[in-house]
């Protein structure tokens, strides 16, 4: 099934569930600003051989959702979709020494976040567990919310550019930031890591007079599912990275929001963190396809930490 079909169905799902159930539809546009990085790392017998930082300082994004809340249940979606944009630099550090995990080389690159899109469905059980006394249309309420979280992002980037730090004039064979900066001309990197975690999320909603509301959530996920890949242009290799391991991620979430009439502006704040280092590597000629060698579980690593600011107008049918 094509992305198009997908949403088409998303979408009378939704319509034809607020129609049998007479429930409440929340549709919502707005603008996200990330700030972070993803974490890229490559292991040897445990030690960390390389590590390569992804910036998000920042990226920007345009983000969309839908919203189905029945008495017994809630359903929501939600897309953001990333301009492409230069979001800082690429740093490279590698690790050759096996005597000492101090840094021997390191180059830095202008990176372009080429692609970004990241998706999400929430599947929650709204329990009340307190109403206040007033008259209903002005009721103030807190509701708690055991629920599903899938969520999947895709991400690409493009490095090149920069300068290389490999060798010192002082002879010594671990970096520091004195030596002597070589610009790169080189054909550089693109990075593309897709994700995937369900996580089991409990959410807090505080809702004042039906016009203030605001929402904690919390979620943690024990297990991944991602596959990344990394071409180096000037060797002609692809490096390809799957997990399916435990990992550890955490997601919180604090927004805010008022309520006019079916009208309600919100201001959200999202915290992402997840990290695995069970990884194994492929490595092939990139021009070709050729298979050249693979490293076992434990070869590769991933680490996020990631920010993100938004403002949405949402309008209640």
């Amino acid at each position: 099934m094509d992305k198009k079909r997908l949403l088409i169905s998303v979408f009378l799902i939704f319509l034809c569930s607020y129609f049998y159930a007479r429930g409440i539809i929340v549709l919502s546009f707005g603008q996200s600003c990330d700030v972070g990085e993803h974490q890229e790392i490559v292991f040897e017998e445990k030690r960390v051989l390389s590590l390569l930082q992804w910036p998000m300082y920042p990226a920007f994004a345009s983000t969309f959702s839908l919203s189905l809340i029945l008495k017994h249940f809630h359903i929501s979606s939600e897309i953001a979709i990333s301009y492409p944009a230069f979001t800082g630099d690429m740093l490279d550090s590698d690790y050759t020494d096996v005597s000492e995990q101090r840094k021997t080389l390191f180059s830095c690159h202008n990176a372009r976040l080429q692609r970004g899109i990241v998706t999400s469905l929430s599947l929650g059980i709204p329990l009340q567990v307190y109403v206040s006394a007033t008259e209903k249309a002005k009721k103030s309420a807190i509701t708690l919310e055991p629920a599903l979280l899938f969520y999947f992002s895709n991400l690409t980037w493009r490095a090149k550019g920069g300068y290389t730090q490999y060798k010192g004039s002082d002879g010594s064979k671990f970096w520091n930031e004195t030596w002597q900066k070589e610009k790169y001309k080189g054909g550089g990197i693109e990075y593309t890591k897709n994700t995937f975690f369900t996580f089991l999320a409990l959410n807090l909603h505080f809702s004042i007079n039906n016009v203030w509301f605001i929402y904690l959530n919390s979620a943690l996920s024990p297990f991944l599912l991602a596959k990344s890949s990394d071409i180096h242009f000037d060797r002609d290799s692809l490096y390809v990275d799957t997990f399916i391991a435990p990992a550890i991620a955490i997601k919180e979430d604090l927004s805010f929001e008022y309520k006019i009439n079916r009208f309600s502006f919100s201001f959200a704040m999202t915290f992402l963190f997840s990290y695995t280092n069970f990884g194994s590597t492929s490595v092939l000629k990139h021009s070709t396809g050729e298979y050249l060698s693979h490293f076992n579980r434990g070869s590769a690593g991933l680490l996020s930490k990631v920010g993100r600011f938004s403002l949405s107008l949402r309008t209640w049918l």
